[in-house]
This record gives C-alpha cells, sequence and structure tokens, in this order.
C-alpha cells in the first residue's frame, strides 16, 4: 500500500477498501493483529508482546468472538490488512493494522466507518480501554 502526506494530512491511495468482515475471515484478521503486535511499533518489548500474543488467534473461538461484534476490514488488493471492532453498548474492542500500513490513515479510516454505523443505529457514546 502506497500512502502520501500533504501538509501533515495522511491520505489512502484509492486501493484500500472498507468492508464489513465477510465469513471465513477471521483467521486472517488474527494474522493482522499478530502483525501489528509484533512487526509495527510499540512500547512494549518484545517479551511483553510475545506473552500477550504468543501465536496468531487462529479458530472457532476466535471466529466466535468476531462473530458476535460488529467488524470492519480495511481490505489491500483482496487481502486484510486492518480491522476495528465494535461490541455491545458502543463498546471498540479490538483495533489493529499491519505494521507496513501503520501511519497511512487506515485506522482513521476505520473509525469513520465504525463511527458512521454507530450514529446509524443509535449510538451516540463510543468507549474502549486501550494500551
Amino acid at each position: 500500500m502506497r500512502c502520501h502526506a500533504q501538509r501533515g494530512v495522511i491520505g489512502l491511495d484509492e486501493m484500500v477498501e472498507i468492508r464489513r468482515m465477510q465469513g471465513g475471515e477471521a483467521n486472517a484478521l488474527g494474522d493482522v493483529m499478530w502483525d501489528a503486535i509484533h512487526m509495527g511499533h510499540s512500547a512494549y518489548t518484545a517479551a511483553q508482546r510475545h506473552a500477550w500474543l504468543p501465536v496468531p488467534l487462529q479458530g472457532a473461538k476466535w471466529a466466535d468472538k468476531l462473530a458476535g461484534q460488529r467488524v470492519w476490514v480495511a481490505v489491500e488488493r483482496d487481502a486484510p490488512v486492518g480491522f476495528l471492532t465494535l461490541a455491545d453498548a458502543g463498546y471498540i474492542d479490538l483495533g489493529f493494522v499491519r505494521a507496513a500500513q501503520q501511519g497511512c490513515g487506515v485506522f482513521s479510516a476505520l473509525l469513520r466507518a465504525l463511527e458512521d454505523d454507530a450514529r446509524g443505529a443509535g449510538m451516540w457514546r463510543l468507549w474502549t480501554c486501550a494500551s
């Protein structure tokens, strides 16, 4: 993915699509999460990141967790590069962007899609617990 900066504003090129999660994507989103945690810039040590998520989340339990939430996915060349989830009561649960796409506006685009949907569903308060 290419991104460009102009006067301090980072923009996505037309190759990135924001859409809702499709069936069968849970394992790919587990890979995105692992990549964001382990390959991206972090205030945490490698040991701390390994303790948090030693391997990508995969399988039925992970798929069920995602299926119970609204999930937006950023896709480039038919592959997920980021995702953001919204659980009940306006709780933003998970948000991750692959290291190579960080700083390019992917998370901002995901958040705009989530906010638009939440407003349409009558959710006026969103919240999260983030590190």
